[in-house]
């Protein structure tokens, strides 16, 4: 339509610099979401070592494992017998041409695998970082919020030691079952 009223023919440079010069935004490409043990066999493996090779596949083994294991428990809570949620944050979105301290917006997503409904916590960086304390606190409101009347309760994550494998994850699950009675037993799967 431009094109064909103004018959002007610009190379993609231009608005590209245009987009950067005068609107200030910053494009990337996306980043693919892998773990970082994955990552660091990847940058690794060229390296001739038989020995890499072999963690890598005794890595893949064990995600495969695991995910069977996820399967198992979504049967469990689809049938009544469990709750069962996976949590995890999303990558930082970030925050364009805003006045603040914060760069970026978190995002927190609990995923139901009973019912497969998910609930997204959002915030600024600026409210929080992604600590142990953030992660229990978001999670108490998800369980206040859709708390379904079973005994017992699974929750699976990967396994960051900054939020989730930790002394306050350990006692957050502790006084679920011991302080506020909402579970008689409490699974913490992490991959």
């Amino acid at each position: 339509m431009f094109l064909n009223t103004y018959h002007i023919n610009l190379p993609y440079k231009v608005y590209w610099s245009i987009i950067i010069q005068e609107f200030n935004i910053k494009l990337k490409f996306p980043r693919s979401e892998t773990c970082s043990i994955c990552d660091t066999f990847a940058l690794k493996i060229n390296n001739p070592e038989k020995k890499l090779e072999i963690e890598k596949k005794v890595h893949l083994l064990k995600a495969e494992s695991f995910r069977k294991k996820k399967k198992k428990f979504r049967r469990q809570a689809r049938a009544g017998n469990i709750v069962c949620s996976s949590f995890d944050y999303m990558e930082n979105l970030p925050l364009l041409n805003l006045k603040t301290n914060a760069s970026s917006t978190v995002v927190f997503g609990v995923h139901d695998l009973g019912s497969d409904r998910v609930t997204m916590f959002t915030y600024h960086e600026g409210d929080g970082r992604k600590g142990s304390n953030k992660v229990t606190s978001t999670l108490l409101t998800y369980i206040n919020n859709n708390n379904e009347p079973l005994d017992n309760l699974v929750l699976i994550s990967d396994s960051c030691c900054v939020q989730n494998k930790n002394q306050t994850m350990v006692h957050f699950l502790c006084t679920l079952v011991h302080c506020f009675h909402a579970f008689k037993t409490v699974t913490i799967k992490l991959h």
